[in-house]
């Protein structure tokens, strides 16, 4: 049976929790990062033909910050072994969140975005284009609520693997054929995205 990590990464308060807990029933397990007092939470559950192993790093605002849970967060995104990101960003706040997906595109590794509380966002009368996101970064991206559990199917195993697959293989290409300034352009274009609807 195929194991694939995924690496939930996230500012504060996006509802990363309530996402692990809309995708499984599993019983989460509370640790510390080694060496520090900074906890995560991990989870492994069945899923089909897979086993899905979760890790949730400490809610931070940037990796490339002083404070220690930026360092964790930086330390394990750079240097442990994983398949895939979940970049769950709050949908009724996607301005506030680029900067932290901007660091985690440059990482050019496997990577989804989850936008999180679609429903609070569809409530406030926000509308995303997700077709368009995805096009613009090369990410696969996928509206999700943790309280409704809309998209949370299309998180799970196979569906990410055959969705990370291409697109992973792309967003590398293309960081390293226009570097930051692409990243920096995906930001002026969300900021217009989230403006005109």
């Amino acid at each position: 049976m195929d194991t694939i990590k995924i690496v939930l990464a996230g500012q504060p308060n996006v509802g990363k929790s309530s996402l692990i807990n809309s995708m499984t029933n599993a019983q989460l397990k509370v640790g510390n990062f080694s060496g520090v007092t900074v906890e995560h939470t991990k989870v492994s559950f069945k899923y089909n033909y897979h086993t899905l192993e979760i890790i949730d790093l400490p809610g931070t605002y940037s990796i490339n910050g002083f404070s220690q849970e930026e360092k964790v967060a930086k330390d394990f995104l750079q240097n442990e072994d994983y398949d895939i990101i979940l970049n769950v960003i709050d949908s009724t706040h996607l301005t506030r969140n680029l900067l932290l997906s901007l660091e985690l595109l440059n990482l050019n590794k496997k990577m989804i975005i989850a936008l999180n509380m679609i429903d609070e966002a569809n409530a406030e009368g926000i509308t995303i284009d997700v077709v368009q996101i995805e096009a613009l970064t090369g990410i696969p991206t996928i509206a999700v609520s943790a309280n409704t559990k809309e998209g949370i199917d299309e998180l799970m195993p196979p569906s990410v693997v055959y969705r990370f697959t291409g697109f992973a293989e792309e967003m590398q290409k293309t960081a390293e054929a226009f570097g930051v300034a692409l990243w920096l352009s995906v930001i002026l274009m969300f900021i217009i995205l989230a403006i005109l609807y």
